[in-house]
């Protein structure tokens, strides 16, 4: 009998995933998928009991963070979707055991991860969703699940330094990362391409 192994593949193979786009020496925006990515859709029944509370921080690192947030755990990203649900996402394989109060969603293979970084990244994507992107209002940490274009998405604003992370549908990569690229262009021209 065969020997079958399933490994994870970038649903951008051979195409160019990271670009930046520079005017005047100074990069105005850089676009690039994070990959591998790995992530958990964790949603609980009810509220939070403190065994629960428990049980979360031990898989994560982090207390879950509240509606519209995010935090950084033990090499994992927590983004809150919504009460009680939340993305975890991380570069390497995760568990995260259910309990009586969890369920567990497995969609690191379902969804894509893009970087958008530098001084423009988000003028980039206001053009695309009505949230105000501006730090006085989506600071750091701040997550919101949303539409970026006609695309479904998750937005976490890491910092003023690392930009943005963006969650798609895998099925609409390749659609999403031409919206961005598109986007971005009137940001000076493109000096790297991998």
């Amino acid at each position: 009998m065969s020997d079958f192994r399933l490994t994870a593949e970038s649903c951008l193979a051979g195409r160019r995933v990271a670009r930046t786009f520079e005017r005047a020496g100074k990069v105005q925006v850089r676009i690039e998928e994070r990959f591998p990515v790995f992530v958990l859709e964790v949603a609980a029944f009810g509220a939070l009991q403190s065994q629960d509370i428990q049980h979360f921080e031990a898989a994560t690192g982090v207390t879950p963070p509240a509606a519209g947030n995010a935090v950084h755990g033990r090499n994992v990203g927590v983004a809150a979707l919504g009460p009680n649900r939340w993305a975890i996402i991380a570069p390497s394989e995760l568990s995260f055991t259910p309990n009586d109060n969890f369920a567990v969603t497995d969609l690191g293979s379902a969804r894509t991860c893009f970087i958008i970084s530098g001084t423009k990244a988000a003028i980039v994507l206001a053009k695309g969703t009505s949230i105000d992107l501006h730090p006085s209002v989506f600071p750091a940490g701040s997550a919101a699940a949303t539409r970026i274009s006609h695309f479904s998405a998750l937005i976490w604003q890491l910092d003023m330094e690392d930009g943005f992370l963006i969650l798609t549908p895998r099925s609409y990569a390749h659609s999403f990362y031409d919206w961005l690229v598109l986007a971005a262009s009137e940001f000076g021209g493109e000096t790297q391409a991998l």
